[in-house]
């Protein structure tokens, strides 16, 4: 679960957004040359060039914008996972030093600042857990036995390694990672069956066997 024990710091501190306008949910243009990979370690370039991401403030600010990359993240989520148990004293200020400092490891229009938070200006299938996470949704979602297969397929194939996070506050994350992971498991075991992939209950069983112990991230 989130944690929301910190409403009253992050009140006092300015940090609880009003709700984001509708002009602020629109997603922004991606920036087209970005990609993000987290699963089996931290891989960031633009043009094919590594991004050099410095320290863990900055990749904790990278890595949570973009598991909403393309849409605003209020300041209050953000430093909840930036800063799990101590919030500075202002902390809307460090988020904007921040920002500052990530900006200039990316490329222009990136990391964009709206009302109410951050953006980060990349397609959602550019950020491999965000496309992990569509995919499975979408799987789910899917009425033809086939379609879902593929879809669950597709998401497992991306899981080339544990998740990789910045640290302690994203447990969050790679527990609900591991959550859809198990969907698309099943997904792929009955669906793909039904759609007559016979080989489709083995392909989930070796996906289930890639990692070293896909039930405890090296992340946690």
């Amino acid at each position: 679960a989130r944690r929301r024990d910190r409403r009253h710091d992050l009140h006092r501190h300015g940090l609880t957004a009003r709700p984001a306008s509708p002009a602020a949910r629109v997603a922004s243009p991606k920036v087209d040359d970005v990609r993000l990979r987290f699963f089996g370690g931290l891989a960031a370039e633009a043009d094919g060039a590594p991004l050099d991401i410095r320290g863990r403030g900055q990749e904790a600010l990278l890595f949570r914008l973009a598991l909403d990359a393309g849409t605003t993240v209020a300041y209050r989520s953000l430093a909840e996972d930036v800063w799990p148990d101590d919030l500075p004293e202002d902390p809307r200020a460090a988020l904007q030093s921040l920002a500052s400092r990530l900006r200039r490891s990316l490329p222009t229009g990136t990391l964009e600042a709206v009302p109410g938070g951050y953006r980060l200006a990349v397609a959602r299938e550019e950020v491999d857990l965000a496309r992990f996470q569509d995919l499975v949704a979408r799987a789910r979602r899917a009425a033809d036995p086939a379609a879902a297969a593929s879809d669950a397929r597709a998401a497992l194939d991306l899981w080339r390694g544990d998740p990789w996070t910045p640290g302690h506050g994203f447990d969050w994350v790679v527990r609900d990672l591991l959550e859809d992971r198990a969907h698309a498991e099943r997904i792929l075991a009955v669906r793909g069956t039904d759609a007559g992939d016979p080989g489709a209950a083995r392909g989930a069983e070796d996906s289930s066997a890639s990692s070293v112990d896909a039930s405890v991230p090296a992340a946690l």
